[in-house]
């Protein structure tokens, strides 16, 4: 399903690629604070982190989204999806963005429900 939208997003940087989150599910960003491993979680799941004295976990994704081994990131995107506030490695918040009359393309449960659509500005 395809349709026209325009909408605010938080431009993020993960290993030299370009990703855009909806605004309204940005808590914040905040600098990589300390990251304590959980054992037996997912590859996915680098762990928990202190935010203000609540624990959030805080997901890796470039493995599931294929990205290149080389890169650093340096800071943690917060967002919050259906009450569940939880934490995003990224590389930086480039910008934040409105992308008019943008193409959406539902993509269903990809990457366990964390990207439900891709857009295609231009």
């Amino acid at each position: 399903m395809k349709d026209r939208e325009k909408t605010g997003y938080v431009e993020i940087r993960l290993r030299g690629e370009a990703f855009a989150v909806p605004l309204e599910r940005v808590r914040e960003i905040v600098r990589r604070p300390p990251i304590t491993a959980v054992p037996g979680s997912p590859p996915r799941i680098r762990g928990l982190m202190n935010l203000r004295d609540a624990l959030l976990p805080v997901l890796d994704l470039v493995e599931p989204l294929g990205l290149s081994a080389s890169g650093e990131e340096k800071e943690v995107l917060v967002v919050e999806v259906e009450g569940f506030p939880f934490g995003i490695l990224i590389g930086e918040a480039a910008q934040v963005a409105s992308l008019e009359g943008a193409e959406r393309e539902e993509q269903g449960d990809r990457f366990g429900g964390l990207v439900s659509r891709v857009l295609h500005s231009g």
